[in-house]
C-alpha cells in the first residue's frame, strides 16, 4: 500500500465526493478505568442515543430515510446505536497489543530488557512470500533498536524478532493469561466473546501468524478485554475482574451491600511490570506518544493505529491507552477512534494523534480531579501546554506497512465480528 501524501489524498477526495470535509469518527469509544482493582471509572461513545428517547434515529438520518425503512432496518440501525462499543464491539489491537509481547519475553525470561534488535525496515518470514515491512514513512528502518526503542518507535521488525524467540506456546500460553480470548466477567450485558478469534498454539506455530500477533495484527480483541489485561502490566500483575458497581444501595440510601474487587489470576511479576512501566513512559516523553502527554505528570502509554478491511480503502481505526502517574498509577484512559473525520490531518485517517488528543484532555482534566498533583506552578502548566502542542506537531505519526499479510491462516471470522480491522502500521 502506498503512503498517504498529497497525490493519494487527491485522488481519494475525488473518488469519495460526498465525504465531508470535517471532523468526526464513524465510532469514537474511551474506556476509564482504576488500574488497581477493575473499578470502571467511565464509559463514552459516539454514536450515542438519548435515554429518554431511545428510539430517536432524527440524530442519525433524515425523517424521509427513516419513513423509507421497514421494522427491520430501523431495529438494525437502533441496535447499532444502541451497542456498548467497549464491550460488544471487536477489532484488531494493533500497536496497543506490543507491550504484552514484550512482557511475556521479560516473564519468562527470553528477554532481559539488555537486548538490541537491528531492524532494516522489515522481515523475511519463512513460507511467507512478501516482505512483512516495518512502517512506510520509515523505509530504511529503525536501525538498532533497544526494547525501549521498539516500544517508542512502534519498531515491528523488532517485535518480530522478540516473537520468535518467545515462541508460539509461551505466545499462546500468555495469550491467555492476559485475558485474550475470554470473556472478562463484566458486570454488563452483551460482553462479545473473541474465543474463536485468536489463534491457538497450532496456529501460531506458522511463522508468520507469530509474527503478525506480535505486533497486534490478526487476531481479535474488544475495549475491556484488553483494558483489563492493560491495568495488570502497570498495576504489579493483577487481573482484575471489571466492573461498574461499586455498591448497591436501598430506597432510604442504605448501603445493601457493596462490591469487593475480585482478582482473577496473577499475570507478571512486579518486576516485570516495572520495567514495562517505564519503556512505556518513554513512548509518551519521546516516542509516538508525545502528542498524549501532559506536562508536569509522567505519564505512559501505547500508540495503535490499524487499517480496516478491505486494504488500499484508506480506512483506520486509532488509537491509545495511558495511565498515571507512572510511578503510581491512578488511572487507565483507553480511547479508540474508528474512521476519523476525513477533513482532518490533510485527510489522513492513520494518524494516532485523533487518539492521543482526546488522551491528553481526560488526562488534564483527571489526574487533578484524582487529586494527582502536578510538579508545575499554573504559569508553568500554561507555558508548558503550548511548548507541548508544539513539540507533538512536529512528531511524526508511525506511518503504515506496505504489503502487509492479510489474516494469513487466521482463525478470526469476519461474520463474527462487525469490526474486524488489521493494524498494517506498525503504530
Amino acid at each position: 500500500m502506498a503512503d498517504w501524501n498529497e497525490a493519494t489524498a487527491a485522488t481519494w477526495n475525488a473518488e469519495h465526493p460526498d465525504e465531508p470535509e470535517t471532523f468526526g469518527s464513524k465510532h469514537t469509544a474511551v474506556l476509564v478505568m482504576n488500574p488497581n482493582n477493575g473499578e470502571i471509572y467511565a464509559m463514552a461513545q459516539y454514536p450515542n442515543f438519548d435515554l429518554n428517547n431511545p428510539r430517536d434515529l432524527t440524530p442519525f438520518f433524515s425523517q424521509e430515510d427513516i419513513d423509507a425503512m421497514d421494522q427491520e432496518q430501523k431495529m438494525d440501525e437502533l441496535n447499532k446505536i444502541w451497542q456498548n462499543f467497549c464491550t460488544t464491539y471487536t477489532y484488531e489491537p494493533g500497536s496497543t497489543f506490543k507491550p504484552f509481547t514484550v512482557a511475556m519475553g521479560l516473564e519468562t525470561g527470553v528477554l532481559t530488557g539488555d537486548e538490541t534488535y537491528f531492524c532494516d525496515g522489515g522481515e523475511m518470514i519463512p513460507g511467507y512470500p512478501k516482505l512483512v515491512k516495518c512502517v512506510a514513512h520509515n523505509k530504511g528502518g529503525h536501525g538498532m533498536q533497544t526494547i525501549a526503542d521498539a516500544l517508542s518507535n512502534s519498531c515491528n521488525d523488532a517485535l518480530m524478532q522478540m516473537a520468535r524467540v518467545i515462541g508460539p506456546e509461551t505466545f499462546s500460553e500468555y495469550q491467555s493469561i492476559f485475558g485474550f480470548g475470554q470473556k472478562t466477567g463484566i458486570d454488563l450485558t452483551g460482553e462479545a466473546s473473541t474465543a474463536s478469534l485468536i489463534y491457538s498454539e497450532d496456529d501460531l506455530n506458522s511463522a508468520i501468524n507469530l509474527a503478525t500477533n506480535s505486533f497486534g495484527q490478526n487476531f481479535n480483541t474488544t475495549m475491556i478485554q484488553l483494558g483489563t489485561g492493560f491495568c495488570s502490566l502497570i498495576n504489579g500483575g493483577y487481573l482484575y475482574e471489571p466492573h461498574l458497581v461499586t455498591k448497591i444501595t436501598d430506597s432510604n440510601g442504605n448501603t445493601v451491600s457493596e462490591i469487593e474487587p475480585v482478582i482473577q489470576k496473577r499475570t507478571i511479576s512486579k518486576e516485570t511490570g516495572d520495567l514495562i512501566k517505564s519503556y512505556l513512559e518513554y513512548v509518551v516523553s519521546d516516542g509516538t506518544g508525545k502528542t498524549a502527554g501532559v506536562e508536569g505528570y509522567r505519564i505512559g502509554g501505547k500508540t495503535g493505529t490499524a487499517e480496516k478491511l478491505p486494504r488500499g480503502n484508506y480506512k483506520y481505526l486509532v488509537s491509545f491507552i495511558g495511565f498515571a502517574p507512572v510511578d503510581n498509577p491512578q488511572v487507565v484512559v483507553y480511547v479508540i477512534v474508528d474512521e476519523p473525520g476525513v477533513g482532518a490531518i490533510g485527510n489522513n485517517q492513520a494518524h494516532s494523534s485523533f487518539a492521543q488528543e482526546i488522551c491528553h484532555n481526560i488526562f488534564e482534566q483527571i489526574l487533578p480531579y484524582l487529586g494527582v498533583e502536578s510538579s508545575l506552578s499554573e504559569e508553568e502548566q500554561a507555558q508548558a501546554a503550548q511548548s507541548l502542542t508544539e513539540a507533538a506537531q512536529a512528531v511524526p505519526d508511525e506511518g503504515v506497512s506496505e504489503d502487509t499479510p492479510e489474516g494469513a491462516d487466521s482463525t478470526a471470522d469476519p461474520s463474527a465480528t462487525p469490526e474486524v480491522v488489521e493494524d498494517t502500521t506498525g503504530q
